[in-house]
């Protein structure tokens, strides 16, 4: 659901046919769009692929934003005529304000690298954390002087009140679904990627939790995180370390391990993860059975079986 945006073209095609046919999307799903009480969540998926390789892909959702990760690089899906555009590649792992933005360069984002897992999310009880290399923060995020604190490797930035948004985003509704975020070791802004890929890291802190940690300012917030993780004296440039949440949480951080494996972080290794393992989309008594439910939530399940990974069924749908 977009806020003072509207929908990007793709998107009128997908709701036409729930609103103008006899399809209905099913009830889970609608509710998963437009209400924010299922909007917190952590959420992964994995893929077995041939060869013994695997797809992943994670998210940590919060009503005002959403941390996407995922990709793994793989050959062309179809033979014996396969496309160029068949190779799996790793997406960018972005920070996705809710009803900002249409285009990755308008994000906070990792652009990863083009020959390992792009996985790198995990939550923290009261913020979100994700990792990567060639971080970048887009001029959008940083035209407001008076909203953006730089110290050392780490840049601080209010998206939380309206003052602080870009020109085009000061929408009243979006005022509850603001945040502050810290990243650290960011590299500028442009295309050509340095020689030497550099790792960072952001953490994003919602509205909704910065009273309850005593962050009603920026500087607050900024003096919280220097203050932790100058106690740690972790040099995060090398990728692997303990970073600590505004909330205390720890998140322990391998990034380089093994070249082609996704990192390893507080979440557990990649390799043992369920294909579907959250509080929404989970496996249901078996590896090839999903079913896709909201807690507390009356609406029917949805179970997709994923037997034939060609021709998956739908019950419920």
């Amino acid at each position: 659901t977009r806020v003072g945006n509207p929908l990007p073209q793709p998107a009128w095609d997908d709701m036409v046919w729930g609103t103008a046919t006899s399809y209905r999307v099913p009830p889970p799903i609608v509710e998963l769009m437009v209400n924010d009480a299922y909007r917190s969540y952590f959420q992964r998926y994995r893929q077995n692929l041939p060869e013994s390789r695997q797809d992943s892909e994670a998210y940590v959702s919060m009503p005002g934003f959403l941390l996407s990760a995922g990709g793994t690089p793989t050959d062309r899906a179809y033979s014996p005529n396969p496309r160029p555009d068949d190779d799996s590649v790793v997406e960018n792992t972005a920070l996705i304000p809710k009803g900002e933005y249409l285009s990755v360069k308008d994000l906070i984002r990792f652009d990863n690298l083009p020959d390992k897992a792009g996985m790198c999310v995990a939550p923290a009880s009261a913020s979100g954390f994700a990792c990567g290399v060639n971080t970048k923060i887009p001029p959008n995020y940083l035209a407001n002087s008076n909203c953006v604190i730089k110290t050392g490797r780490w840049t601080f930035i209010d998206v939380a009140h309206l003052p602080c948004r870009d020109p085009s985003q000061q929408n009243a509704a979006l005022a509850k679904y603001g945040f502050f975020v810290a990243v650290y070791n960011a590299i500028p802004d442009i295309d050509s990627p340095p020689k030497d890929p550099q790792f960072g890291f952001l953490e994003v802190v919602p509205v909704s939790s910065l009273l309850g940690l005593g962050l009603s300012t920026l500087t607050a917030y900024e003096d919280l995180t220097l203050n932790i993780h100058m106690q740690a004296a972790v040099d995060f440039t090398s990728g692997k370390g303990t970073f600590i949440a505004a909330d205390g949480t720890q998140i322990q951080v391998d990034f380089y391990r093994n070249d082609g494996e996704a990192p390893i972080f507080s979440s557990g290794d990649v390799s043992t993860w369920d294909r579907a393992d959250g509080p929404i989309f989970q496996n249901s008594g078996s590896p090839d059975l999903v079913k896709i439910t909201l807690p507390g939530n009356v609406s029917p399940s949805i179970i997709m079986d994923f037997t034939n990974v060609k021709s998956p069924v739908c019950t419920g749908c």
